[in-house]
Parts: structure tokens; C-alpha cells; sequence
């Protein structure tokens, strides 16, 4: 049993746009959510920043899913003949689907989550002018809240139906978190990835306490890191994550083992893989220098002695196997300050002032 993910037809559009195109130079608008949550609204952000976010989040996803599944009847907004994305489909790494024997079904679900997305009182007036406004003349006067909101309406039903996990693009993303329902699915890749992202930051700020601030704060998911660095070009992203799929295999199954157990409501395999993490995130605390953290150790016992064995020992060398080898390094990896340079860089914009705003504004996003 493989694991599966469905993501956006946007997200592959901003990707394919900007390999093709490069950075786009203008500001889009992303949504925001007022602290009282009552009203919303819309900051500019650089569009390169939403496509590189679009981008690492796919790199990511290629990786760590056997299967990503997009919806059949938009994928011409993303399909190109020899296009950078081409490869994907071909291997059958993006697969995709046709939802319309969802039917009645699919409405019904999607207008349940279209009133868990509008968190505010104006995102609800806003739909409900934009339902009226297209029952009367099939168009609206707001098509980016529209994609926003009644798209991710849509793609969130179709995973609630399919019981597949979705991933949405990084506008979708923003207002999803606002939600209480579906930000919280189960899903063992997005606790893999939250667990990553959590060790790598209390390491950066140990660090970064320790020795006055005084390193770069970034930190990018590792995979796409490891990506980019291994990429000479921007033609080498795609083929580099795909052959890395490789190296990874043993982590893709082991956390298809983790999805079936959260799946199944195994309490008890649930436990031993978050033991896992646990015992990695412990030891590697203590490699850095959180001496506080404590560690696994164990005891070696026979009819003639007994034996105590160093923590550091046993977890320096449970580290160098399996699955928590694989994760011990995800977490040791660079922070991707380099990296994001150097795709910035590839994408052709490393001396010009477009690269240096979209450039501040990825490290800003992914700090």
C-alpha cells in the first residue's frame, strides 16, 4: 500500500510558469485573517515568492509521496509538450484523476467546507456575491477570491470523498490554517515534515542563542535543499528529485506504514513510530549540545555481566541505519540560505533587484 497526495493544478502551473518563465515580475495578493477574525484582506507579496514557494513544497511532495493526484479537468493549465513538468506525469509520479463520478456527493461536501473557509464575516458576504454573481451571468467580479475560496472548497471535498490527503498551493495553504477541520487531517507525512521542521528550528535557536544570533535564521525543508544543491540548472530539478525518490524508497514505504497505522487507528504502531521520531529528535538534541534533552540508552545483559552502554554510543549508532539515518541527516542538513541563493540565481535573477526582493522576501517567508 503506497502513499498518496492530492495537490493543486495551481501549484504545478506556478511551477511550470516559472521554470519556463522565470521569476514573474510583479506582487500578487495573498489572503490575511484580522486577529479578531472578523474581516480579511489582501497583502502584496512578490509572485516569485509564491512560485518558489509553489516549487520547494512540490520537490518535497515528489519525494516523500508515491503518488500525487491532481484533478483531470485542469491540467491543461499546467501541461506542456516538453515541458519541465512533463516527466512527472509520464513516470506516473502525478497522476491525474477524474472526480466526476463524485457527483451530487462532491457538491454537497464542498458546500459544507465553503462555510469552514469563510472565517470571517466578510469572507461570507464576499461568497455569497460571488455565488449570486455567477448563478446570473456565469463570471465574477472577484475571480482570485473565487479560486481561493470555492477552488479549495472543491479540492477539499474531493480528499474528504477520496479520503486522500490534500496539500494545497501556498495561497490555498494561508486560509486553510485558518480553518478547524481540515487543517488537521491525519497525515504521516505532514507530522514527518512538522517533526523535521520542529528539530531543525530548536537546533538553529539553541544555536543561535548560544553564539549571539549571529547565524543566518533561514531554513528551508530539507529535501529541496539537498535538491538544489545538487542541481546545476534549473533543467536538472525535476530529474534530480525524481532520482532521489531512489534514495529515499526506504522513508516513502515507512511512512506509507505510519499513513496505514493512522488510518486503521492503531494506537499501538502509531506509538512506535512516534518513538521513533522521539528518539531521534532526543539524540540529535544531545549531539548538538542540549545535554538536557536526554537520550535512549540500553543495557546489555548475559549469564555472566551486565553492561551499561553509552547513550551517545547507542544512538550514534542507531543513527547510521534505517529509516533513522534517513532522519537524523534531514535534520542535520544546511539551513538553505545557499541553496535559495543559488535557485534564485538559476533562475537568472542573482544581480538584478527583482532577485534581491524575492530573494529577502523567501528568506523572510521560510524563517
Amino acid at each position: 500500500m503506497g502513499n498518496a497526495l492530492m495537490i493543486d493544478n495551481w501549484t504545478l502551473q506556478d511551477v511550470e510558469a516559472l521554470m519556463q518563465n522565470g521569476i514573474e515580475p510583479k506582487d500578487v495578493s495573498e489572503i490575511a485573517i484580522s486577529e479578531d477574525r472578523q474581516t480579511h484582506r489582501f497583502d502584496p507579496v512578490p509572485s516569485g515568492t509564491i512560485q518558489i514557494d509553489a516549487l520547494i513544497s512540490l520537490l518535497t511532495n515528489i519525494v516523500c509521496f508515491d503518488h500525487l493526484h491532481v484533478d483531470s479537468g485542469f491540467v491543461e493549465a499546467w501541461q506542456r509538450d516538453g515541458g519541465f513538468l512533463a516527466p512527472l506525469e509520464s513516470l506516473g509520479v502525478v497522476q491525474p484523476d477524474d472526480y466526476t463520478a463524485l457527483g451530487q456527493s462532491l457538491n454537497d461536501i464542498r458546500e459544507m467546507i465553503l462555510a469552514e473557509l469563510c472565517v470571517t464575516e466578510s469572507l461570507r458576504t464576499a461568497m455569497q456575491k460571488i455565488k449570486l454573481e455567477w448563478e446570473l451571468t456565469r463570471s465574477t467580479s472577484s475571480p482570485h477570491l473565487s479560486a481561493l475560496v470555492w477552488g479549495g472548497a472543491g479540492l477539499l471535498a474531493r480528499s474528504d470523498l477520496t479520503s486522500t490527503p490534500y496539500f494545497g498551493h501556498p495561497f490555498r495553504r494561508r486560509l486553510v490554517a485558518e480553518t478547524q477541520m481540515f487543517y488537521h487531517q491525519a497525515n504521516a507525512v505532514q507530522q514527518f515534515e512538522k517533526f523535521i521542521e520542529t528539530e531543525r528550528a530548536k537546533m538553529f535557536r539553541y544555536r543561535n542563542e548560544r553564539f549571539g544570533g549571529a547565524m543566518a535564521k533561514v531554513v528551508l525543508p530539507p529535501i529541496p535543499a539537498y535538491i538544489i544543491e545538487e542541481s546545476n540548472s534549473i533543467h536538472d530539478l525535476i530529474p534530480v528529485a525524481v532520482q532521489m525518490r531512489d534514495k529515499y524508497a526506504g522513508l516513502r514505504q515507512w511512512l506509507a506504514d505510519y499513513q496505514r497505522a493512522i488510518e486503521e487507528e492503531d494506537e499501538g504502531k502509531q506509538l512506535r513510530f512516534e518513538q521513533t521520531l522521539t528518539a531521534v529528535g532526543k539524540s540529535i538534541q544531545v549531539k548538538y549540545g542540549a545535554e538536557k534533552s536526554g537520550s535512549l540508552g540500553i543495557s546489555l545483559s548475559a549469564a555472566f555481566f551486565k553492561a551499561d552502554v553509552s547513550k551517545r554510543l547507542v544512538d550514534g549508532t542507531l543513527n547510521r541505519f534505517g529509516v533513522r539515518s534517513t532522519l537524523a541527516k534531514l535534520i542535520m542538513a544546511p539551513r538553505g540560505q545557499q541553496a535559495l541563493a543559488k535557485l534564485v540565481g538559476m533562475l537568472g535573477e542573482s544581480k538584478s533587484s527583482l532577485g534581491r526582493t524575492v530573494l529577502l522576501s523567501c528568506q523572510k517567508r521560510f524563517s
